[in-house]
């Protein structure tokens, strides 16, 4: 079972997501849109095999995520031994950086990420999706 788990209130991202989960249910038919910021205590990250995430806010100079994200992973399971991927905006200045910055937390937390992309629109967003997993 796959989820993707995304952070985002922008709407902007929100097509940029949907055309990410079009093209990796293509390939994949166990997959779950999961909104990282409504997890409630009894949501778990545990049952799946692998964890794509997106992170849709992202300000022109940001560099770091914002550390309650990473807060709400820890919180909702073992992240330990998971595979999985990033995928992040190219908005703005450091756009590398940011995404960067993503993995390191991630794999700090025991991810084993084999794939990141920054979105720029939705043929780039399709690619990612095809790519999960």
């Amino acid at each position: 079972m796959i989820g993707l788990i995304y952070f985002s209130k922008n709407n902007a991202a929100q097509k940029l997501l949907d055309s990410i989960l079009n093209a990796a249910k293509e390939k994949h038919a166990d997959i779950r849109l999961i909104d990282g910021n409504r997890m409630t205590e009894t949501d778990r990250l545990t049952p799946y095999q692998y964890l794509a995430v997106f992170i849709g806010d992202k300000s022109f100079f940001q560099k770091k995520p914002d550390p309650k994200t990473f807060d709400i992973l820890k919180n909702h399971g073992n992240l330990q031994g998971k595979k999985g991927a990033v995928f992040t905006l190219q908005n703005g200045f450091f756009s590398q950086k940011f995404c960067k910055n993503v993995m390191e937390n991630l794999e700090a937390m025991g991810m084993l990420l084999d794939y990141f992309k920054l979105i720029k629109n939705t043929t780039d967003a399709s690619i990612a999706g095809k790519n999960i997993g």
